[in-house]
């Protein structure tokens, strides 16, 4: 009780508790200590709780459902966070299974609107034209112009609905299953432009872009934005989308609908700067490199709600047929290790991306503005990356080049040990980033842990560190070269002081849902394992120095990137 009343006792810890305690009383108690932390601090750990509300046992439910319900009621987006977690993660199981049922009643309880009296009792004394307005979807194949999609929301002013937002969200998801019918990319993109003209239709509404900060109300999607991203077999896209800033997103009403121009559309349709040229086999990368600060700027004047002054543009990814329960759980591990190296003043730099579940195969997720994948450099300079770096930032000397190299050395170091604790594989030139600032970006968490593309467990080195990375860095015997391996061996000196909030992400995450990426007892055991606490300081020096030319000399890493170019052109 003494820890528990203390001024160290955080939500890590709380959690930590909570999840191997056995005592009902201290359950309870700690459940109700969740409402002293701050919303967004539970938040991070949603996943979590909601883990151990299905796959745990009543006394646990018990003591977590008050707390969910609490801020169901108070918060649209903890409620639609939440159901779309229940599904995802009860989707394994036989539909008769207790721990199904437990996630069913739970998801139906918060989108069927019975956790708010108020709400409910508005619904039902609503006209039928209100309550049966057709949804984003219907109206999305029906290419009309009908009743438009504000109307149930507009009528409860003041009050919360689930329903548009859910409908819109799902209308992005569908528009990604209708584009793996097309046969080329080319075709998918014209089809893009056209589904979204639809979608168009729809808005303004009170919807928005379910990321952390979402205060306001999508106006508009500006087509010729939209772009289909490289997938083999999937068809994940790329939106861009116009919103109004707002205080309260559930109580301001959206504005209403202004026509476009021909002017502003022959501007937003014009020629995108400082882009790659455009490859018939690659139309994302041209609008990738595009700036952000330029692309919002021609947007904006193309805009009819432009000259608004809380306009503001935002991306999101769309992905369906692809499981991002394992990206969101990166996302966390990522965040941690990124928290622990600020706390410990370790000159690491890492980009966490946040992640949305709408599934077990579905999600948006926030892309990464002003970077381009290392595949697309290679393509578009057709020379070395030290070379791009010169022709970007300047002469070897000059302090734009020692800046971008300090930043690409900083970053190195961090993902470096990143996809070592992770085991993170599938690491081609496609699935990591160089932002224009020159930090190195890893996405793509879909192989961490105990998983690896095919179960081959083919990539056998710590992590990717390729000769081109080594000459940007200056060489062997560079200063910057031995900068990189300092700030190793000080990061996973720093992250093993906080590993057990790492490694607790996991833990309760393979007592839930069956990932690939978890296979029980021995990935967590390995995950502790790679924190090496046992060495003093000088055996981690002598490790870090092993890693870091095991993986310079690695063989597998050569062939993979040799195989990824033989099987999807990827430099």
């Amino acid at each position: 009780l003494r820890l528990f009343e203390s001024q160290v006792f955080d939500m890590s810890i709380a959690l930590q508790y909570l999840f191997h305690s056995k005592e009902p009383g201290v359950m309870a108690y700690l459940g109700n200590k969740l409402f002293m932390f701050p919303n967004r601090t539970v938040d991070f750990y949603l996943p979590e709780l909601l883990v151990m509300y299905i796959h745990m046992d009543h006394d646990m439910r018990e003591a977590i459902h008050p707390y969910i319900l609490a801020r169901c009621r108070e918060s649209v987006d903890f409620a639609l966070n939440s159901a779309w977690l229940l599904g995802g993660y009860s989707s394994s199981f036989n539909k008769n299974s207790k721990r199904m049922t437990r996630a069913q009643k739970l998801r139906n309880l918060i989108l069927n609107g019975e956790l708010n009296s108020a709400q409910t009792k508005v619904l039902d004394k609503a006209p039928y034209s209100i309550r049966a307005s057709p949804s984003f979807t219907e109206h999305h194949h029906r290419h009309t112009r009908k009743t438009h999609k504000r109307s149930k929301s507009d009528a409860m002013p003041g009050q919360r609905s689930l329903w548009p937002e859910r409908e819109f969200i799902k209308a992005l998801m569908h528009i990604g299953k209708r584009l793996t019918t097309e046969p080329t990319k080319d075709a998918k993109t014209h089809r893009l432009v056209a589904e979204l003209q639809l979608l168009n239709l729809n808005l303004p509404a009170r919807v928005w872009l379910p990321f952390r900060d979402s205060n306001h109300h999508i106006v508009r999607l500006p087509t010729s934005a939209g772009v289909v991203l490289n997938s083999k077999d999937k068809a994940p896209y790329l939106i861009c989308v116009e919103v109004l800033e707002c205080k309260e997103k559930e109580k301001c009403n959206p504005p209403s609908k202004l026509l476009e121009s021909s002017l502003r559309l022959s501007r937003l349709q014009g020629q995108q700067t400082n882009s790659f040229r455009r490859d018939p086999d690659d139309p994302s990368a041209a609008a990738l490199k595009e700036p952000w600060s330029c692309k919002v700027q021609r947007i904006r004047e193309a805009s009819p709600y432009g000259h608004l002054p809380n306009w503001r543009l935002y991306a999101a990814i769309i992905k369906c047929g692809d499981d991002l329960r394992q990206e969101l759980l990166a996302f966390q591990m990522l965040t941690q290790l990124e928290e622990a190296w600020k706390k410990e003043r370790v000159q690491l730099w890492l980009r966490p991306y946040e992640i949305i579940v709408t599934s077990n195969d579905s999600g948006i997720i926030e892309p990464i503005v002003n970077a381009v994948s290392l595949h697309q450099v290679k393509k578009n300079s057709q020379s070395s990356l030290l070379n791009y770096f010169y022709q970007e930032y300047g002469g070897p000397n000059s302090e734009g080049f020692l800046t971008a190299q300090r930043n690409f050395v900083e970053s190195s170091a961090a993902y470096s040990l990143v996809c070592y604790l992770l085991q993170v594989k599938d690491r081609h030139n496609g699935n990591i980033l160089l932002d224009s600032d020159g930090h190195i970006i890893h996405i793509d968490f879909g192989y961490i842990l105990s998983s690896s593309p095919k179960s081959l467990g083919f990539e056998s080195s710590p992590f990717k560190l390729t000769e081109e990375f080594v000459q940007v860095m200056g060489g062997l015997n560079g200063d910057m070269f031995e900068y990189y391996k300092i700030l190793m061996l000080q990061g996973l000196v720093a992250a093993r002081k906080h590993m057990d909030r790492i490694v607790q992400l996991v833990e309760i995450m393979s007592a839930g849902p069956s990932l690939a990426c978890l296979h029980g007892v021995s990935t967590v055991r390995s995950l502790r394992e790679r924190f090496h606490l046992s060495l003093t300081e000088d055996q981690l020096h002598e490790l870090i120095e092993n890693m870091v030319e095991g993986s310079m000399r690695s063989w597998t890493t050569k062939l993979y990137d040799n195989f990824q170019y033989i099987t999807n052109g990827i430099l």
